[in-house]
């Protein structure tokens, strides 16, 4: 394993064995590798200028690994991405997804796209060859996690996503049920809801 950071001038150095870091104020990285945001702290971006990644060199040969370059690379967007003004995704919110990918390859669930956000942050969309019904999560840069169900019929199930113990798995059950053709309600009514992007 090496630690390889990125300058704003794109030369590499080496300054710690076992991570990667991406420049936050050029969002560039300095190394390719399988890249684990989880163990960061949420608050990480609003401390530094970098963003410290752990880096490993085993291969997978399951979508985990692909999912997880895709993640990586959005660290590298800059504001208006989209050309519609749109926030890259933080620390926190990729953070935050990368941490739920690693639930649902726990859970034995896949994904089937990864996508920045349009509202500043990163949406997982999981959804089925065949099968009209989907669950968008939103990991927002501001912390937000909301969970989108759809048919592309009805009104969609929109709720808000805590943090917490056995939450993510919580969501992915429900997904899952959705998924299976089983009916199911919001947990709460959500403030905000969730863009229907994916």
């Amino acid at each position: 394993m090496s630690t390889v950071v990125a300058r704003n001038h794109g030369k590499p150095d080496v300054v710690a064995r076992g991570s990667v870091a991406i420049d936050l104020r050029t969002r560039t990285t300095g190394a390719v590798g399988r890249l684990f945001l989880s163990g960061l702290p949420s608050d990480v971006a609003q401390s530094t200028d970098r963003l410290h990644l752990p880096l490993t060199d085993s291969p997978e040969s399951d979508w985990l690994d692909d999912f997880e370059k895709k993640l990586a690379a959005m660290a590298t967007l800059r504001r208006n991405w989209d050309s519609y003004g749109a926030e890259s995704p933080s620390a926190r919110a990729m953070h935050d997804a990368m941490t739920f990918l690693e639930n649902l390859h726990d859970e034995g669930s896949n994904p089937t796209r990864i996508a920045p956000s349009a509202i500043g942050g990163v949406g997982i969309t999981i959804k089925r060859a065949g099968c009209s019904r989907r669950g968008y999560v939103e990991f927002r840069n501001d912390g937000g996690i909301y969970c989108l169900l759809s048919d592309g019929v009805s009104v969609p199930i929109v709720e808000p996503v805590r943090l917490g113990m056995g939450e993510f798995k919580r969501v992915i059950e429900k997904i899952e049920d959705y998924l299976n053709g089983q009916t199911v309600s919001p947990q709460t009514a959500p403030k905000s809801s969730a863009t229907a992007t994916a």
